[in-house]
């Protein structure tokens, strides 16, 4: 390989990285807009969402459902045991069983 044309392959390369950041750059761009929007979406709706890691016991929640509890945005995020009391007790036997059976089924 001649010194000219390892360069000519070192160009292409470059061009190429530079084309991967340029798309990733509008991938990030386009997800925090989507981001921005669904925070948008769930305060009109006042609909929040939420992940629950079984290993830590800790639900993830979305700003939303600070707002919805009336809790401050800063607050440690809730474990599991936590929101019982934050449930109505009619709807905390199928919210319990509900969430056992998506762990159970892996859904």
């Amino acid at each position: 390989m001649t010194q000219k044309s390892s360069c000519s392959e070192l160009e292409k390369r470059v061009k190429e990285l530079e084309e991967l950041v340029l798309k990733s750059k509008g991938i990030e761009q386009e997800l925090v807009e989507s981001n921005r929007l669904l925070k948008e979406i769930q305060r009109v709706a006042r609909i929040g969402s939420w992940l629950y890691d079984p290993i830590t016991d800790i639900l993830n929640w979305s700003e939303e459902m600070y707002d919805i509890f009336d809790l401050p945005h800063q607050s440690a995020p809730p474990f599991y045991g936590d929101i019982r009391t934050m449930i109505h007790p009619d709807d905390w036997t199928p919210f319990n069983n509900t969430l056992t059976r998506a762990l159970k089924d892996g859904t």
